[in-house]
């Protein structure tokens, strides 16, 4: 079984969506590491994860705000994606999560030390 765990920031409000008649909440979750580099100069490098909840709960939707802390748990989709830029083409891989349990960590940066 593969199971992904992740601790983050929301990088923005929750927002209900609907497709083929089933409703789902989306939102993004950032994770930013920081370390000081070979010359001492501090690196910050953010990793997002797209979550989508299926049969999600209103009266959760309206806590998952931007900067909210959360523990997200659920199946990840890996995604492969090539992008061409001035005759140079990268390959990316998009991380994706099925959000199977929520926990709310803490409030964004105005609460952020006040327990939900």
């Amino acid at each position: 079984m593969l199971k992904l765990q992740v601790i983050g920031n929301l990088g923005a409000d929750a927002e209900f969506k609907s497709s083929n008649g089933k409703e789902f909440l989306t939102f993004r979750v950032a994770d930013t590491r920081k370390y000081p580099d070979a010359d001492g100069v501090l690196v910050e490098v953010t990793t997002w994860i797209g979550c989508i909840m299926d049969r999600p709960s209103s009266s959760l939707a309206k806590y998952l705000t931007k900067g909210t802390k959360v523990y997200v748990e659920g199946l990840p989709r890996f995604r492969t994606y090539k992008a061409t830029k001035n005759g140079t083409t990268d390959y990316y891989v998009s991380v994706d999560l099925s959000v199977n349990f929520i926990q709310l960590c803490g409030g964004n940066g105005d609460d952020k030390d006040k327990p939900f």
